[in-house]
């Protein structure tokens, strides 16, 4: 009787004890099964935020890339914008020095006369030109045209007679020795005579003599290092053509 009681005990033990494991196990497996729910969404959570800082940063250089390289363009073009400035300015300075030289050189030149060509054009003489080896000898007209050139010798640009600079004179090359038809026999050592409108002459030595292109202007240079010098200009005709197809030059410098 003692044995079935306590088999019955032990059977009710067995059954407690088999609900209770049954009861831990499911408890278990939920556990785990919430537990594995949960670290799903915490790793979707944390990849997402990843990838959204991985994009958001991505962002962030191409955008410093964008603006690095605009900076970049507008450094560029202010810097070449001030280098224009700056010629612009140069350019500037030049001419307003050239327009004190000019309202200079007419006060000083008080002796002008003017005169009408026969085209109406207005023109003066600032000097005369005499190079006594080639018996040249004409008045320099205060500047230069077409209908000029056939009245005299030219001044063509830079300084006036007997100042600082480079005046260049132009004159024809006629065949019968009028105004500038006997300059190619010039020679270096040669005195040209300048005479100004106040009536002080300067002697003048050819130091060079040579042949350049129509469109060759590097002779009517103003950078005379302080000297006071001379250009004459007129036409060359190459190997006997009709036409002249070159310049020739001649530069002297006072003595």
């Amino acid at each position: 009787m003692k044995l079935i009681e306590d088999d019955n005990i032990l059977n009710n033990f067995s059954k407690k004890n088999s609900k209770k494991e049954i009861s831990i196990s499911i408890f278990t497996t939920v556990l785990l099964l919430i537990m594995s729910i949960l670290l799903i969404v915490l790793s979707f959570n944390v990849y997402a935020t990843n990838e959204s800082n991985n994009n958001e940063y991505e962002n962030v250089v191409e955008n410093l890339v964008e603006q690095e390289s605009e900076t970049e363009d507008i450094l560029i073009v202010e810097k070449d914008s001030k280098q224009e400035n700056n010629d612009i300015i140069e350019i500037e300075d030049i001419e307003e020095q050239q327009e004190e030289k000019e309202e200079t050189t007419q006060k000083i030149n008080t002796n002008e006369i003017i005169y009408t060509a026969k085209n109406g054009e207005k023109y003066s003489i600032v000097g005369k030109l005499d190079i006594p080896n080639l018996n040249i000898k004409y008045d320099i007209l205060s500047t230069s045209s077409t209908a000029l050139l056939e009245i005299s010798l030219n001044r063509y640009w830079g300084a006036y007679p007997n100042q600082v600079g480079n005046m260049v004179v132009i004159g024809h090359n006629y065949k019968n020795s009028k105004f500038f038809g006997n300059l190619l026999k010039i020679e270096r050592g040669d005195i040209v005579k300048i005479t100004d409108n106040n009536g002080k002459t300067l002697d003048y030595s050819v130091y060079d003599t040579y042949i350049i292109d129509p469109d060759d202007n590097s002779c009517t240079s103003q950078l005379t290092n302080g000297n006071i010098e001379i250009t004459l200009i007129t036409c060359y005709y190459e190997n006997g053509n009709a036409h002249a197809t070159k310049r020739f030059v001649v530069k002297a410098r006072a003595n």
